[in-house]
């Protein structure tokens, strides 16, 4: 990982992840030369390179998942597992931490990409069933719905939780798995 600091906060960011930034800017870069909105060449050199490492796959149980499921957050939990943000209002980060666990748990529960079950809306579900047309594959998809999303839905009414940024849900997701007890690196 590489480190940086942002306003002062420390950010860790993998290779991956600077070279999706990268793999974007040469897109933006070549698809603006190609409309003749400049000439500069700079992102073509040979050593502008994407770089990439390996990674290990990393997933859930169902064992976990339920535990994710089960989890109460509290002003206690998060005091025993050294909550240390500048932010002394539990409340409001009780509420943002049960809103990532319910974002996190109906993806695992459609087993759907993130930039897909990020888009999921009300109208997505219907008769027992989820269907949406996805990003990465353009392509409609129908799937049954688990009980376990249906009793998201019902104890929401419906109301899917807003989608955050990848950085926030990654390290919500970290901060979840620790509280749930779930310690994989």
């Amino acid at each position: 990982n590489n480190t940086y600091i942002i306003k002062g906060k420390k950010e860790h960011y993998s290779k991956n992840y600077i070279g999706a930034l990268f793999k974007n800017i040469k897109m933006f870069m070549n698809e603006s030369s190609d409309q003749k909105i400049h000439n500069f060449t700079g992102h073509k050199h040979k050593k502008f390179i994407v770089d990439r490492e390996k990674t290990d796959a990393i997933y859930l149980n169902e064992e976990e998942i339920e535990k994710i499921f089960n989890l109460k957050i509290t002003k206690e939990l998060l005091l025993e597992n050294d909550y240390t943000d500048k932010c002394h209002n539990f409340n409001l980060i009780i509420k943002g931490l049960e809103e990532e666990k319910d974002r996190l748990l109906i993806g695992c529960y459609t087993a759907l990409r993130q930039s897909d079950y990020t888009r999921l809306k009300g109208i997505n579900f219907k008769d027992d069933l989820l269907s949406i047309w996805t990003v990465k594959k353009d392509k409609k998809i129908y799937s049954p719905m688990h009980y376990r999303l249906k009793e998201i839905l019902e104890r929401r009414n419906n109301i899917l939780p807003e989608p955050v940024s990848d950085v926030t849900h990654n390290k919500n997701i970290k901060y979840i798995g620790r509280l749930a007890g779930i310690n994989n690196g």
